[in-house]
């Protein structure tokens, strides 16, 4: 029987959430649309506060499940599906995990069971029946969006190592959702479409936006001026909008004060920037909403005079995480990249007006340097590396940020490169070093020096691998970013490399395939040399002049692991890892994965000789390969070896070279 009464909100953690009652998805709900990026960003901060150091009798609450209780008991699922599947889906892969390596299931674990379907979703309820089942079969997960999910919380997990225990342990008794059942009596549809068209709740960034413009002075005096303040959220409002060049979104007398004619200055602080956005609302009496309502003022519509230009573009970081970025920046502490923590995170470092203005001057140079000099994409294009440009017949257009054709081309190559490899925000440490670079290397907004720039990335770049994946000890990203990095000859690094990071199949970190087809790219176009191949290179040659990195690709085997026609890879001589051997991995998106999953090398080379692009120069490597599987060991260890030699022959003057 249903209810009678209202229930109260129910707080339960995830094993209480899994452990009792039948949810069930309506035919209105839409289909689950979580991605990578979500499941790993959840994964990501749910292990961040697993951590011992003293936070692991915290709580991570993870939002609200609204439902209706239905006669025969079922809730009905109103607000909160997608995170239900997803951890469906992640409990999912935990069992399996644990079944394949014989781990022992706590008894906790063991009691828990799938307790969510589909009503009019049957690819939907096929694929959660599937992910139910003792043995899972991932053909069975019809659903596209269920199988990367699943694919992605398997990966995360299984390179958890020691702390894969502690992880499932406070998913299971700390992450916490709060239940609330809607009335017996609710009209489910008035509520559902009320909830579909309700108004968003403060964003965090606006919240810390009112704060930081309260904050008193120094000596608890006045805070900023009603000037100051008007200034101030101008200023921070144009930088919330961070899908078109910052610029555009002032008015064309703004522009023309704060960056000048030629868009290439900026205010010397924050007293001028205030100034010249001008002064507040001159009417500063307060006035009740009847008030309002019979004499109401409306703001001028917020749009450019240049409607021919709009200055779009899909850029790599949020707001939020674009502000915890510049406070690192503006303080020299690296503080954390996760904006669940901005408001805490800026209440510890913000805490004067005077260092409210402060922080103020930073974000408006930051902001411009990240439009300026970080790769940006228009249109699901390729990621290019440009700035805006004002013309005096066409308002204006935008161009390569460095004179220089190469290093414009290297630059954006190797932004790309850092950016697919860690593509969730609160992991994006190279943006950090990037920004901090061209902060402190800015004149008014503006790096001449691109060879430098060039030179620092690459530096970077070489600080990631050997710093994190060459020794058996990984260095934190944090203290990556200002180390020194002692570049070790070719000869003995082969002999050093620590290679458990690279034999990990299919959990083999993308930073490393990524850092080597960065390499292959450029001694091949670059610096015209050659890179080792075997006896057809002709569609490595064919596409790596135009080759670039994309997101949503996955660690697969070149010799597949279940062969359609051909016999297992085994463990053959010289190849103990077998088919996880680092020359027998690379790069493949979902889709061509999809397609090209079980089929022999031979029938992979003849689908991109087709015509279709390859996500990855090291497959093109492989595929240049006549033979190639567990007879062809020696093939296979050769390629290995050349490849590492890559990774680890980084040249001093290797920019200096390609600039010449």
């Amino acid at each position: 029987m249903m209810p009678a009464t209202p229930q109260p909100p129910e707080l339960l953690t995830i094993a209480d959430l899994f452990r009792a009652d039948e949810y069930i998805i309506p035919i209105y709900q839409r289909n689950y649309a979580w991605g990578k990026a979500e499941i790993e960003q959840l994964l990501e901060d749910i292990a961040d506060m697993a951590q011992p150091e003293g936070k692991s009798n915290s709580s991570y609450f993870l939002g609200t499940l609204v439902v209706h209780q239905r006669p025969d008991n079922r809730f009905e699922t109103i607000d909160g599906q997608q995170r239900h599947t997803t951890l469906s889906i992640i409990l999912a892969a935990i069992r399996q995990l644990l079944t394949a390596s014989s781990s022992a299931i706590t008894p906790t674990l063991a009691a828990l069971r799938p307790n969510l379907t589909f009503e009019s979703r049957p690819r939907s309820r096929t694929s959660l029946e599937a992910l139910a089942s003792s043995h899972i079969d991932p053909q069975r997960i019809e659903e596209p969006a269920m199988k990367t999910a699943f694919s992605t919380a398997k990966d995360f997990l299984s390179k958890m190592g020691e702390k894969q225990a502690g992880f499932i342990s406070y998913l299971l008794n700390n992450v916490k959702i709060l239940r609330v059942t809607v009335p017996p009596d609710t009209d489910l549809n008035h509520y559902f479409e009320i909830m579909n068209n309700r108004g968003e709740q403060l964003e965090k960034h606006e919240v810390l936006k009112a704060r930081l413009m309260g904050i008193k002075g120094t000596d608890d005096s006045a805070g900023l001026t009603a000037q100051e303040q008007h200034g101030f959220a101008r200023l921070w409002d144009a930088c919330a909008e961070m899908d078109r060049y910052l610029v555009m979104n002032f008015t064309k007398e703004e522009r023309l004060k704060l960056f000048g004619k030629n868009l290439e200055t900026l205010p010397d602080g924050f007293d001028s920037l205030s100034q010249q956005l001008g002064t507040a609302n001159e009417d500063k009496t307060s006035k009740t909403l009847g008030e309002l309502l019979k004499n109401p003022t409306f703001a001028e519509p917020h749009a450019t005079d240049d409607q021919e230009f709009s200055g779009a573009f899909t850029g790599v970081i949020n707001f939020p995480n674009f502000l915890l970025q510049v406070l690192r920046i503006h303080t020299g502490v690296q503080t954390s990249l996760d904006d669940k923590k901005l408001l805490p995170t800026f209440e510890a470092r913000i805490t004067t007006a005077q260092q409210v203005k402060a922080f103020a001057h930073t974000l408006l140079t930051c902001r411009q340097l990240l439009d300026r000099y970080i790769i940006k994409r228009k249109n699901d294009e390729k990621w290019t590396l440009k700035s805006i440009k004002p013309y005096e017949e066409k308002a204006f257009g935008d161009v390569n940020s460095f004179a220089s054709e190469t290093q414009n081309q290297q630059l954006t190559m190797l932004l790309s490169m850092f950016h697919v490899s860690y593509p969730a925000q609160p992991r994006k440490h190279w943006l950090s070093a990037a920004l901090g670079y061209l902060f402190k290397h800015a004149n008014g907004g503006t790096v001449s020096d691109g060879q430098g720039y060039l030179n620092y990335l690459e530096t970077l770049s070489d600080r990631f691998f050997f710093g994190r994946f060459y020794t058996g000890t990984p260095q934190d990203y944090d203290q990556l970013l200002d180390a020194n990095t002692n570049r070790v000859p070719v000869s003995e690094a082969t002999a050093e490399l620590n290679q458990q990071h690279l034999h990990q199949g299919t959990s083999t970190h993308h930073f490393i395939f990524n850092r080597l087809d960065y390499l292959i790219w450029k001694r091949r176009v670059i610096l015209k040399e050659t890179v080792p191949c075997g006896e057809d290179d002709s569609l490595l040659e064919a596409q790596v002049a135009g080759f670039h990195f994309t997101q949503s690709k996955s660690v697969e085997h070149h010799y597949p692991q279940h062969p359609v026609d051909g016999i297992p890879f085994g463990t053959p001589a010289g190849l103990p890892e077998g088919v996880d051997s680092f020359g027998n991995l690379c790069l493949i998106s979902q889709s061509q994965n999809a397609r090209l999953n079980n089929l022999l090398p031979a029938g992979k080379k003849d689908f991109y000789s087709g015509g279709k692009r390859a996500d990855s120069l090291k497959h093109l490597v492989m595929m240049s390969h006549q033979h190639w599987g567990p007879d062809h060991a020696d093939v296979i260890k050769q390629h290995e070896d050349d490849m590492i030699n890559i990774l680890c022959n980084v040249e001093d003057n290797v920019s200096q070279q390609a600039e010449r």
